[in-house]
């Protein structure tokens, strides 16, 4: 997580062979890390974050290009977006948190 955090902004490609996108580890891990999310387009990942608000979506290479320069055109709106999901990733996914949370359903789960 220390190498991601010295990166500004990391491109998540989540597409498997069979042609499914889903919602993978590593972009947890950017977010926590505080780095900038450029992610692969996801169902699973509307359900955990909200695409331009905690990272930025692409579809196609098209839309992967349009991106890249939209981040040398914004760096402003770009860091909005980084901190953003850093915070909220803070603030639900982090270790402590999930940790947290298999506790209670593991040990505790009629609480």
């Amino acid at each position: 997580m220390k190498d991601m955090a010295r990166v500004g902004c990391i491109v998540s490609f989540s597409m498997r062979p069979d042609m499914v996108s889903m919602a993978v580890g590593r972009s947890y891990e950017v977010l926590n890390a505080g780095s900038l999310l450029v992610q692969e387009a996801s169902d699973d990942m509307d359900y955990y974050f909200i695409a331009g608000e905690h990272y930025i979506e692409f579809s196609t290479f098209s839309d992967l290009r349009a991106i890249f320069r939209f981040l040398e055109t914004n760096p402003e709106e770009a860091e909005d977006i980084r901190r953003r999901g850093f915070e909220f990733a803070k603030q639900h996914y982090s270790d402590e948190n999930i940790i947290g949370n298999l506790e209670r359903v593991l040990f505790f789960p009629e609480q």
